[in-house]
């Protein structure tokens, strides 16, 4: 190959890492313990830990089980739902309140993305007809709103923002 064909080729290659570097990398979501996700910009690092466990239910047991678990999905068998959510920007353990991840489960994947100084971190979960979107926002400081979408028709289901409240 001409050295020119190689100059091209380098370019090429460089350009594609670098539109690929800017793009938010989705993780897997493991159904049960821990699973860590980082994700860096010129300016920031952010940390997330997703903490779950495995809820051994069945499909008989939907509507009279003793205690229902209201945030299974029942498109998994057992149930993972999700027992915490740390969120560490910039070498610091923000505020999560436990409104923003107690009724999620059965997780499939989690993505973080960094946009200027707000970020999100993207949950999905479930499956078909169950399947849904949450995507909760943040800043350095503390988590900001929860977004809960339909996973079919990206529909909004839920909104909940979060205030800063002094004492």
């Amino acid at each position: 190959m001409k050295k020119t064909h190689w100059v091209l080729v380098g370019i090429l290659l460089a350009w594609c890492a670098n539109a690929y570097a800017g793009a938010p990398r989705q993780f897997p979501v493991a159904p049960t313990g821990k699973t860590s996700m980082v994700a860096t910009s010129a300016k920031v690092r952010i940390e997330v830990i997703v903490t779950t466990r495995e809820v051994n239910i069945r499909e008989a047991d939907r509507d009279n089980a003793d205690i229902p678990i209201t945030s299974c999905t029942y498109s998994r068998i057992p149930c993972s739902v999700v027992d915490n959510l740390l969120i560490i920007v910039k070498g610091k353990q923000i505020v999560v309140p436990h409104s923003a991840f107690l009724d999620l489960a059965d997780i499939n994947t989690a993505r973080i993305t960094i946009t200027k100084n707000k970020y999100s971190l993207r949950l999905e979960g479930g499956d078909a007809s169950e399947s849904y979107i949450a995507v909760i926002g943040f800043d350095g400081r503390r988590v900001r709103s929860k977004r809960v979408y339909s996973g079919e028709d990206n529909a909004l289901l839920q909104k909940t923002v979060y205030y800063r409240v002094e004492m």
